[in-house]
Formats: structure tokens, C-alpha cells, sequence
């Protein structure tokens, strides 16, 4: 008897947690894409929050991508200026050769 009413309850359980899931997809399927990013109002402009944290995150991305460039650059014994025109060299190769497939 003991046995029956567990699997009874796993089975009620299960079913909750299938109707929580969908219900989730539905509301987040319900909404538009225009409603989960900003959009800048009427007069063009972004509001201040979502300013601050754009310029903030683009700022940190920077920074990061410095010390990174700058890390490699000590590893490798050549300066910065070096390592970037590597890069630029590889880029460039890499446009050419798609160009020419």
C-alpha cells in the first residue's frame, strides 16, 4: 500500500513539474523579442541605466582584452606592436585566402 501511494505522489510530482516547465516556455514564448531588449525612446535616446552598463561592460571587455594581448605579448618576448600586426597579418591572409576560395 506504502508503495502504491509513493509512486502515486512521484507521478503527481512529475505531472507539477512538467506544467511548471511548460507553463515557463509558454510565458517566455508568449513575449516578444522587442520586449526583452531596450529600445531607445522617442527621442532616440537609450535610458541612463542601460547606458551605464553598456559603456561600463564595453570599458571592462576592453581593459580585459588588453592585459590579455599584453600577457601573450611578454610570454612570447615581443612587444604589443608586434603581436597586433601579427594578428593583422593573419587576418588579412585569412580574408584573401576566403576571397580566393
Amino acid at each position: 500500500m506504502n508503495r502504491g501511494k509513493n509512486l502515486i505522489y512521484m507521478f503527481l510530482g512529475g505531472v507539477i513539474a512538467l506544467a511548471l516547465v511548460f507553463g515557463g516556455v509558454a510565458a517566455f514564448a508568449a513575449q516578444t523579442d522587442d520586449a526583452a531588449t531596450p529600445t531607445a525612446q522617442s527621442d532616440g535616446t537609450v535610458d541612463a541605466v542601460t547606458r551605464l552598463f553598456r559603456v561600463h561592460g564595453e570599458r571592462r571587455l576592453a581593459r580585459q582584452a588588453s592585459d590579455k594581448a599584453q600577457a601573450l605579448a611578454d610570454a612570447l618576448g615581443i612587444t604589443l606592436d608586434d603581436l597586433n600586426a601579427a594578428h593583422e597579418q593573419v587576418r588579412t591572409a585569412a580574408i584573401e585566402q576566403a576571397v580566393a576560395d
